[in-house]
């Protein structure tokens, strides 16, 4: 059956929209607002900001590798000048000074009396009479010579004198003791007899014979010292004290 409606239209009941077509319509709006502002948002605000972030932490990560390089750059040239400064350190505190050496030897050996050096190395070698120091590898000075006799009846005895008279000056020299150990090392003593031959020989045979033979060493004591240089490396720190925990006692009653 058909119904009709013959009231005007005034007066004719409205046609609502109903309540869930409606929310579903708001919510859809709602959501489509929301949508807009978040577009605009990350648009406008977000995104133009994180770029900026970005570009700024790959600026500072640029500057950074730049600072990085030009450090190792430093420390490359650091470790270099400290090469060359251990060097030059090392050269002065092992440097040699010959003319006080030199000085401090002629001086004893003037003062010794009748002692011939015949040379004076310098070699490697490992401390055998410095107390603390054997076996250490260290520099060592020899002295070699020999002390004449100008009568046959010399003996070792005698001619020993001088030369430990020379090693004793020189023990008891302080600008000696500077470079050398004070302990010295007589390695070995030889008692020889001169040639005369051997002294003479060409044409100086006929000057020869007028100069009075008395003059001539007859006999000579051979020797050789060592003397050990003083250690240039800075002396080890001791070890650390051993703290032995406190126990404490039982009580007692």
């Amino acid at each position: 059956m058909i119904e009709i409606n013959l009231l005007p239209p005034e007066h004719r009941p409205v046609d609502r929209t109903p309540v869930p077509r409606l929310l579903t319509i708001l919510v859809g709006v709602l959501l489509a607002m929301v949508g807009t502002v978040l577009w605009a948002f990350l648009t406008f605000v977000f995104i133009p900001s994180e770029t900026l972030r970005r570009d700024e932490a790959r600026s500072q990560e640029a500057t950074r590798k730049a600072q990085a390089e030009e450090v190792k750059q430093l420390e490359a040239k650091r470790e270099v000048y400290k090469k060359r400064e251990e060097t030059l350190r090392t050269l002065y505190t092992k440097r040699i000074r010959w003319n006080r050496v030199l000085d401090r030897l002629a001086e004893a050996r003037k003062a010794s009396g009748d002692v011939v050096l015949t040379k004076i190395d310098l070699k490697k070698g490992t401390a055998t009479t410095v107390a603390g120091r054997r076996g250490e590898p260290t520099r060592q000075l020899h002295l070699l010579g020999y002390v004449p006799g100008f009568s046959e009846d010399a003996v070792a005895a005698d001619l020993t004198r001088p030369y430990q008279a020379m090693v004793r000056t020189l023990s008891e020299d302080q600008k000696w003791l500077s470079l050398f150990e004070s302990e010295a090392d007589y390695r070995s003593v030889e008692l020889f007899k001169f040639s005369q031959n051997a002294a003479t020989s060409g044409k100086d045979k006929d000057k020869d014979k007028d100069r009075d033979k008395k003059a001539l060493p007859k006999v000579g004591l051979k020797f050789h010292v060592i003397f050990t240089f003083k250690s240039t490396e800075p002396p080890k720190p001791p070890p650390p004290a051993v703290v032995k925990p406190v126990v404490p006692k039982p009580p007692t009653n």
